[in-house]
């Protein structure tokens, strides 16, 4: 029970990004802005689990940092891709993958702190 807080709250973070659009908002490229969520949520809800066993403040530090950087890579491959005229295939592969890899990072940090907002409330009701 204490880790279903930490599946609902990426899926109901992921299902509001797509419903507003939010990487297209940020700069993903509109066919494959909602795709990059429907790919990244679960490999974030799956490397959480995986890293359950980290205790949960360094991990969410780790989640936020990794968010950032991968959100950086994405927007520097867009701007070297739009330079290139979209000839730079790797600017487009690191435009696209950082996308991916920005929104499961952003699923595993919703996942640690959804574990956290569990642990805290349930704590308060014992």
């Amino acid at each position: 029970m204490k880790h279903l807080f930490g599946l609902v709250l990426p899926l109901i973070v992921a299902a509001l990004a797509a419903a507003f659009a939010v990487p297209f908002a940020l700069g993903a490229h509109p066919q494959w802005a909602i795709t990059v969520i429907l790919i990244g949520t679960p490999l974030g809800i799956v490397v959480g689990w995986a890293t359950s066993w980290i205790p949960p403040l360094p991990r969410l530090i780790a989640a936020i940092v990794l968010t950032l950087a991968a959100f950086a890579t994405a927007r520097y491959g867009r701007a070297e891709f739009g330079a290139s005229f979209a000839e730079d295939v790797f600017a487009g592969q690191l435009w696209h993958f950082g996308w991916i890899s920005t929104c499961g990072f952003a699923a595993l940090t919703a996942s640690t702190l959804g574990y956290i907002l569990f642990n805290s409330f349930s704590s308060r009701f014992k």
